[in-house]
This record gives C-alpha cells, structure tokens and sequence, in this order.
C-alpha cells in the first residue's frame, strides 16, 4: 500500500517525481532485486538455489525494514508472494512458474479494473478519491474529475493487458529466462511511464474543499 501512496501522491505534485511514483530507491529495488537474482541464479546454479535465494532475499528486506523502523507490510507481502512462487515450483518442477502467481495478481487486476469501466465506476477515481479525502463524492458531479478518472482507470487496465499479452505466451511457453526479462522491463520503467500519463491528467484538477465539493477556480475549469 506504501507504493500505491507513493503512486498517488506523485499524481499530485507540481512537478512530476518518476522515482517517488515507483516508490523510491526501495521500491525499485525491492520489486526488481528479486527477479534478477532468481534469473541470475537460475542460469548459473539452477532452480533450486535460485529459489533458496529469492526467499532469503524477501527475508532480507524484512530484516532492512525492521531494523530501519520502516513499516513491514510490504517486504512482508513480497515474502509471501516469494513463498507461494517457490511452493509452486517445487511442486511443479517448472521454473517458468515462480512467475505464476505475479501473471495470477496481474489478471485479478486486469479484471477489477476493466469490469469497473464496463460498469462506469473507474476504479482509479476510488482510489485517487481516497486520497484527495473524497471517496465516493467525485461520481455524482459529471465534470473534468469524474472524466480524468475514467482516463486513469483506462490506462491502468491496458498496463495490466499489456503485461498479460507478453508474459502469458512466454509462460505457456515454458521460456523462464523471456518471462524473467519481460518481467523486468515491464515492471517499474513501464509503471512509471503509466503513473507520467496519470499525473498529466490529473495533477491539475480542480482542488477537493472541506465539504467534499470541488473548489472550482477559473484556471482549473478550462482544462
């Protein structure tokens, strides 16, 4: 959730800010750190060791986190997805699926957030909402905010399509080493292009007042 933050508020600031939208240098290193390890060790010692390797690495980053006083939850939700990935391999015996689960969460995503287009509730304006302390306020005013956050939730669905349409062949392929690197290059360079795109579309929109209502300024209303 600290990335999703991190995310949003890059959105909102007057100046776009590409590493606070990927969470920083930890961020970047503790989405990415983890796969290129596995690739490294996968190709050099093989399945195993890669997997004995991601797990300590997600041990490691709770470890940093602890003892820094930095929240847990994160590190501790990529353990639990490190977990689940190396469970699945093992059973398996297929190192392409220590990327399983991550194409399974993106699909959950991909779905949220095309079924809310379908049903005209772009689930980005939540979410952004939320953060500008107007939840659900936003989607009884059909202006510029209600139209910007249907952009958002558009773009947001077609980063998770994207990812799907490269990973998914290379996955039923069985190319391990293809999937690691699309992986990569589709992670958080591809999400900070996409949180860019967001903030040109919102980072200007009219200001949310006390009572939940836009505070509608000349400059604001022409965009």
């Amino acid at each position: 959730m600290s990335e999703t933050r991190g995310a949003v508020s890059a959105m909102f600031g007057d100046d776009f800010d590409a590493l606070e939208a990927v969470g920083g240098v930890r961020g970047i290193v503790e989405s990415s750190l983890p796969t290129l390890v596995f690739l490294i060790a996968y190709l050099v010692w093989g399945v195993n060791i890669a997997l004995w390797l991601s797990l300590a690495l997600a041990v490691l980053f709770i470890a940093v986190r602890a003892l820094t006083r930095i929240p847990i939850a994160p590190a501790v939700g990529g353990f639990c997805a490190a977990a689940i990935s190396a469970a699945l391999t093992w059973h398996t015996g297929e190192a392409s699926n220590f990327f399983l689960w991550g194409l399974l969460t993106n699909a959950a995503y991909f779905l949220a957030f095309a079924v809310s287009l379908l049903v005209r509730r772009p689930l980005a304006g939540f979410l952004i909402g939320a953060f500008r302390g107007e939840l659900t306020g936003w989607w009884a005013r059909p202006d510029v905010t209600r139209r910007r956050y249907t952009q958002v939730t558009a773009l947001f669905t077609a980063l998770f399509g994207i990812r799907m349409a490269v990973q998914v062949p290379l996955y039923l392929a069985g190319a391990t080493s293809a999937l690691g690197v699309a992986k990569l290059l589709m992670g958080f360079p591809l999400f900070a292009v996409l949180v860019w795109l967001s903030w040109m579309l919102v980072h200007d929109l009219p200001a949310v007042s006390d009572a939940g209502t836009p505070d509608e300024t000349p400059a604001a209303s022409t965009n």
